[in-house]
């Protein structure tokens, strides 16, 4: 029973104290159950959105970390305001090794910015890595040492196809952090190659979702070659916005510069990215148009257009 002072007033128990304390600490629980439910929800929607925007574009970093085999065969065309055309075919397979534990992949692709996440062709995609003339075919094993959400590890070795055949090895690690309503992604990229010797792509992604429609990411890019002792830099902001169930559209603005003895823009670059799935889950239409300022055209504006039809298919 409660105790009664010698003031008159009712004391509380030893046993009414404790269960106030008890719904008091229960309380408490419940509401950092609620905020930790809150944080997750968010940070799960934040990477799923992340992934679909990834997925839908063909983002590099979703044919790197994909889960199972797949092939991408894609016919390109780009043409120029001063009248040159390129025409070209580029192709990604990535087979998934039986009786592995998922841990080995054969990749084979076309041309190093389809292999590597991060180093793609200029004007169209971040850092070109290599003059266009040493763009060849390259096959390689690539073993998976830690693959969740938030983490990925990976190991690769083979060489590039042409002759003389041209050895390289690589190690990638990545690793996504959510805090309140932003995610934000680093990649370690460390590489070698016979030929050109060792190099350290690093990458960081912030990304947030803006209002209910849009998707923002800046990414910020250094690909450093310790021969000739260079950084080549990138840095681009972009929006996604999808237009319906199969269509989407990507606004980017890019600049690119090297970093020797000191820093030089090498161009930079407005785009539009319209992209459309055509037919069932694989096959996909793009048009892009972009304005590029070159410093080999004095960074005078030069009106390109981008097309490009694709097929995808396999477990992504």
């Amino acid at each position: 029973m409660p105790a009664v002072a010698q003031t008159g007033e009712v004391q509380p128990s030893v046993e009414d104290t404790s269960a106030v304390a008890a719904d008091t600490a229960n309380h408490k629980a419940e509401e950092e159950t609620f905020i930790d439910t809150s944080q997750r929800v968010i940070s799960e929607n934040l990477l799923n959105l992340s992934r679909r925007v990834d997925e839908f574009f063909s983002g590099s970093r979703m044919m790197e970390e994909s889960e199972g085999s797949y092939a991408c065969l894609s016919a390109n065309v780009f043409f120029e305001e001063s009248g040159q055309q390129d025409v070209y075919a580029d192709y990604c397979l990535k087979f998934r090794l039986p009786g592995t534990q998922r841990r080995w992949k054969l990749v084979i692709a076309s041309t190093e910015e389809n292999y590597d996440e991060g180093k793609q062709k200029p004007g169209t995609e971040p850092i070109p890595p290599l003059p266009a003339e040493e763009t060849t075919g390259l096959a390689g094993l690539r073993y998976i040492a830690e693959e969740t959400v938030l983490r990925h590890i990976n190991f690769d070795a083979g060489v590039r196809t042409s002759l003389p055949l041209n050895p390289f090895a690589r190690a990638r690690f990545r690793r996504t952090w959510t805090p309140d309503s932003w995610l934000l992604r680093l990649t370690e990229n460390l590489y070698w190659y016979k030929e050109e010797g060792t190099g350290l792509l690093s990458r960081v992604d912030v990304e947030r979702v803006l209002g209910t429609k849009w998707y923002f990411r800046s990414t910020s890019e250094g690909d450093y070659r310790w021969q000739p002792d260079e950084w080549r830099l990138l840095q681009s902001f972009g929006v996604y916005k999808r237009v319906g169930k199969n269509q989407a559209l990507n606004l980017e603005w890019q600049i690119v510069a090297t970093a020797r003895d000191n820093t030089k823009v090498d161009y930079y670059v407005y785009r539009l990215r319209y992209r459309i799935k055509m037919w069932r889950e694989w096959f996909f239409l793009e048009v892009s148009p972009q304005l590029l300022y070159d410093r080999e055209r004095d960074f005078e504006a030069l009106a390109g257009l981008f097309l490009k039809a694709e097929i995808a298919f396999g477990d992504f």
